[in-house]
C-alpha cells in the first residue's frame, strides 16, 4: 500500500486476519502446486523426485495440509478458549467461584484451629534465678 506521499505503508493486520492471510495463501499455493502435478503428469514429463522416490511437489502439497490443518485447529482452540472465558465471566459463575473460595477458606481455618487445639505446645524454657543473680535457663 502507498500512502499520498507515494511511501509504502505497513498494513497492520489483526492476529486473526494475519491466520486468515496465511490460511488463504497457502489454499492458494497448494493448489497452484496441484494444478503444476496434473500439467506435468499430462505432458509426461519428469516429476521431481527427491532420494526416496517421492514428488517434491507432492510432499509439498502434503506439508500444507498439515500446515493447514494446524492452523485450523488452533484457530478452533483459541476460539473455544474465548467461548469459555466468556461463559467463565458471568456473574454467576464468579458469585459460584466467591463461594468456593470462602468455603476452602473455612475449611482450612477450621483444620489449623483444630490442629492447635490437638497439638501439644512446647514449653517455654523458665528462668530460674540463680545465687549470682543471674537467670539460667532450665527446660520444664
Amino acid at each position: 500500500m502507498a500512502d499520498q506521499s507515494g511511501q509504502e505503508t505497513k498494513e497492520v493486520l489483526s492476529p486473526r486476519k494475519k491466520r486468515t492471510k496465511e490460511i488463504i495463501e497457502l489454499i492458494e499455493e497448494k493448489s497452484a502446486l496441484r494444478s503444476l502435478e496434473e500439467a506435468q503428469e499430462q505432458r509426461e514429463t519428469p516429476i521431481p523426485v527427491n532420494e526416496d522416490g517421492d514428488s517434491k511437489i507432492g510432499l509439498r502439497i502434503l506439508a500444507i495440509e498439515a500446515e493447514l490443518k494446524t492452523m485450523r485447529s488452533t484457530a478452533y482452540l483459541e476460539r473455544v478458549r474465548k467461548e469459555q472465558a466468556a461463559l467463565d465471566n458471568t456473574p454467576e459463575v464468579a458469585q459460584a467461584r466467591k463461594a468456593e473460595k470462602q468455603e476452602r477458606r473455612q475449611k482450612r481455618e477450621l483444620s489449623h484451629k483444630q490442629r492447635s487445639l490437638t497439638t501439644p505446645r512446647a514449653k517455654a524454657p523458665q528462668r530460674i534465678p540463680t545465687s549470682e543473680g543471674l537467670p539460667t535457663l532450665q527446660k520444664a
